[in-house]
């Protein structure tokens, strides 16, 4: 199925075919500055270029990029390279790179919301966990496309039923005047026959309103809830509507980075006092009736940050209804996010015709490497 080689410089070489290599995360290249994007192809084979495989916000056709070393050759093979991180050369028509990660000592740097700007380390796991010539390697018979989805599963984990309801239509809004307007919305739909399953409301963090808390938040805008915001939901509720909470980061912000993925004593006893207090945080939301979660930000964590914050998010929903299906749509995702209820949005884009075409293949290609769910 083929032909892997370690190659003397670290580097690790694979035989490529004639056919498209897909998957790779989600996402695309990055345009380069002063070409029009518009006007270029959109990448869906993977093959003739060198992916940086650098997780980044971006807000062109593509949006973000959450890059994952699974390559599916169509002509019947796949790889994952879980262990270590690095970057993908595919110019060559016959043999792909891989090009394993040596950070260096600006990487080493833990990336936070202020310095998350330069790309050194977002993303990417701790530069401490890496082991120099160490290879997680996983080679698939890719071709049954269903069976090999079904073996990435096995190592990824299986991927979490979601509500009906989020395979619907939600709408979403950041400027709204009051609750009242809110559920006339709803109404305005319904009586247009407009099928609607979910409103979304960016509650807090760059609302034009003027009212932005510090992320993480969970609290109800006073500005725009008049009423107590659990009759409001139980409104939204009675007219067969769920609620999205959209707010800033539930993350690292309020315990050290370390305390996430360091497995000494004394940061897991410290991961597990932070994970509780977290999971506790989103109690009084869903007591109050929200339904899901669409927490924004969160481009500075780390790979480990990253998975766990979807992990707490699934969590702390069951933390308080313990049959209710959790869910919430994130940024950024990689391998493993699936047995949390991982979904992906693709990032903020740019409203174009062109944005609409590239993400059929970014979809595509996130669900081919990532997890099955994304929006």
């Amino acid at each position: 199925m083929q032909e892997i080689v370690f190659e003397t410089d670290g580097n690790l070489s694979f035989r490529l075919d004639d056919q498209p290599v897909l998957g790779m995360g989600g996402g695309g290249p990055r345009p380069e500055p002063g070409t029009n994007w518009r006007e270029h192809s959109v990448q869906f084979d993977r093959r003739g270029h060198l992916d940086t495989m650098q997780p980044r916000w971006q807000a062109d056709m593509y949006g973000s990029r959450n890059p994952v070393a699974m390559l599916l050759g169509t002509g019947g093979w796949a790889i994952f390279v879980a262990t270590p991180w690095g970057q993908v050369d595919l110019p060559k028509p016959d043999r792909g790179v891989f090009l394993p990660w040596r950070p260096t000592d600006a990487e080493r740097v833990p990336q936070t919301h202020d310095n998350q700007q330069p790309n050194l380390g977002k993303g990417l796991p701790p530069a401490d966990t890496v082991v120099p010539g160490l290879y997680d390697l996983f080679i698939f018979d890719a071709h049954d496309p269903v069976i090999t989805m079904k073996d990435f599963s096995v190592i990824t984990g299986p991927a979490a039923m979601p509500p009906l309801w989020a395979l619907g239509y939600m709408q979403s809004h950041r400027t709204l005047e009051n609750d009242a307007q809110m559920l006339g919305i709803i109404d305005t739909f319904r009586q247009k026959n407009i099928p609607l399953d979910a409103i979304i409301y960016l509650g807090t963090g760059f609302t034009p309103r003027g009212w932005n808390t510090p992320q993480p938040s969970f609290e109800f805008n006073p500005e725009v809830f008049t009423r107590d915001p659990k009759a409001v939901i139980a409104e939204m509720h009675a007219r067969n509507v769920r609620w999205l909470s959209a707010h800033g980061s539930l993350g690292s912000g309020q315990a050290p980075n370390a305390s996430w993925n360091n497995p000494a004593p004394a940061r897991r006893d410290a991961r597990r006092v932070a994970h509780l207090q977290l999971l506790a945080a989103t109690c009084p939301f869903v007591k109050a009736g929200v339904d899901a979660f669409w927490p924004d930000e969160g481009d500075w964590f780390n790979l480990f940050e990253r998975l766990k914050r979807h992990q707490l998010y699934y969590q702390g929903h069951l933390f308080t209804h313990r049959n209710v299906r959790s869910w919430s749509v994130q940024r950024n995702g990689y391998p493993g996010i699936a047995p949390w209820g991982g979904w992906v949005w693709s990032g903020d884009t740019e409203s174009a015709w062109k944005t609409l075409e590239a993400q059929i293949a970014v979809g595509l290609n996130y669900s081919l490497s990532i997890g099955p769910y994304w929006g």
